[in-house]
């Protein structure tokens, strides 16, 4: 790479979507645009922001430079054009202004990987390479952005296909950022959550159930429902959430802290180092954990619901030590009988035997005061919910019994994930009646907003629990 390098910030796009200028909305005590730029100079001095043509840019600080974008109603391209043309320098980063918690470490890596063999890099993710933030030569850059525009393409992403990319690897850069934050763009209003890894919580009485997120992946609609007709449209515009464009839902992993009088207990514990393709989520539960004051060591109770790696894989590290040294693990017998082979689980269910800190019970027992466990088969042959009472109040967390908001309308359905798709309807029927007649709320695992109740339509999201991403936004 050139010793001679400038970044490219592009703050000159307007959003529909988010209501009003989004890069002066306040955010961590700043604005979104400051925290951006704040990072972007810890890297490179020579800092240019492209601007919409009427914005002055008052509140930039003295050092950055200014560039307007004379087509900004033509998008990014058009920005990246006017920067292009403005910097001298012989390698540019750009970034783009809406992106305040992009990782300094990961943007010396996009100059680092930037060899005489590129053109540009960028951040290599399941669904391939993100078009920012990536490091880009600047002569190579400006010809392909005209080549771009004489042809009438202005997507960020096309500039990918034309120049010669190398791709950093997902898990090189994942290590400089464990949270991905480098890929996340203000889109939308929830976009500004400073806490993406509490994905909302409830109460019920004096017990708290928080809810923590890995992450999300995209997984393939059409192999959901088999055998239904399913208006996947309609689904999409109830609960816009749930999907990942028109062929994709948005599978989340989430794990559940719940603070009860008698201690805190953990339910599930996310996917820890056991992701794999498709399931490109990266485990970070003592980080979610730490986020929200409860260190691993705290933890006196962890559930399973069930050994698939999603839920288990945080409870040993790669190492094979256990994560949560005080706690009890509480598994159904069924399930440590049926997947004692530890292919599953990655050997978690194993570990934690021969250290002695796993319960197997075959029945349906209080683990603390007021949260009990509940076997709801079908699934898998061990597959429990927990149920979490407190006065007159309750809610359910419902494992595995759920993956998306159409099987709350139709529990009766078969789900492709079960493996006795028959049991596992008649277990989602029960728990779902159970908490309709009570008036429970329920906590689901893989949506993205994890709390709702069961209404006369099926799924009924709780507006005020959920302050996870939208993952239309995180695309």
């Amino acid at each position: 790479m050139s010793d001679r390098a400038a970044a490219i910030v592009l703050a000159g796009g307007a959003s529909r979507r988010f209501g009003r200028d989004k890069l002066r909305a306040p955010y961590r005590g700043a604005t979104v645009l400051a925290h951006t730029l704040e990072r972007v100079r810890a890297v490179l001095d020579e800092v240019w922001v492209v601007l919409a043509p009427d914005d002055p840019g008052a509140d930039l600080p003295p050092a950055v430079h200014r560039v307007r974008d004379v087509e900004a109603s033509r998008g990014p391209l058009a920005g990246l054009a006017a920067g292009l043309g403005a910097v001298r320098a012989d390698v540019v980063l750009v970034v783009g202004g809406d992106m305040p918690r992009v990782e300094p470490a990961v943007l010396r890596l996009l100059l680092d990987r930037l060899a005489d063999d590129a053109e540009a890099t960028a951040l290599d993710t399941s669904e391939g390479p993100r078009p920012l933030p990536i490091a880009l030569r600047r002569e190579p850059g400006l010809r392909a952005l005209a080549g771009l525009q004489a042809s009438g393409r202005w997507r960020l992403r096309d500039l990918l296909e034309v120049v010669a990319t190398r791709a950093v690897a997902e898990a090189t850069w994942v290590g400089l950022d464990p949270e991905r934050a480098s890929l996340h763009d203000v889109d939308v209003p929830s976009d500004l959550d400073p806490d993406p890894l509490h994905a909302g919580a409830v109460r019920a009485g004096g017990v708290e159930v928080i809810a923590l997120c890995d992450g999300w992946a995209p997984l393939p609609l059409a192999e959901e429902c088999p055998g239904r007709r399913v208006d996947w449209d309609a689904e999409r515009e109830r609960f816009r959430w749930a999907f990942a464009g028109p062929a994709s839902w948005a599978w989340h992993v989430h794990a559940f802290l719940v603070r009860t009088p008698a201690g805190e207990v953990l339910v599930d514990c996310g996917i820890g180092h056991l992701g794999r393709a498709p399931y490109d989520v990266v485990g970070r539960i003592e980080t979610s954990l730490e986020r929200v004051g409860t260190p691993a060591a705290a933890i006196r109770h962890v559930v399973h619901t069930h050994l698939h790696a999603d839920h288990v894989g945080g409870a040993v590290r790669s190492d094979g030590l256990p994560r949560f040294p005080n706690a009890r693990h509480h598994l159904h017998a069924a399930e440590r009988a049926f997947f004692a082979s530890g292919e599953e689980d990655g050997g978690a269910a194993e570990a934690l035997a021969r250290a002695g800190m796993l319960a197997v019970t075959a029945d349906d027992v209080e683990i603390v005061a007021g949260l009990s466990v509940h076997h709801a088969p079908g699934h898998t042959p061990g597959h429990r919910v927990v149920v979490v009472e407190a006065g007159r109040e309750g809610l359910v967390l419902a494992g595995d019994l759920l993956h998306l908001p159409i099987q709350v309308a139709h529990p009766e359905w078969p789900s492709s994930h079960d493996v006795d798709p028959a049991l596992g309807a008649a277990s989602r029927r029960r728990v779902l009646d159970l908490a309709r007649a009570r008036g429970w709320r329920v906590g689901v695992s893989h949506f993205a907003a994890p709390f709702g109740r069961v209404g006369e339509r099926g799924w009924e999201p709780i507006d005020d629990a959920s302050g996870g991403p939208d993952p239309v936004a995180m695309e």
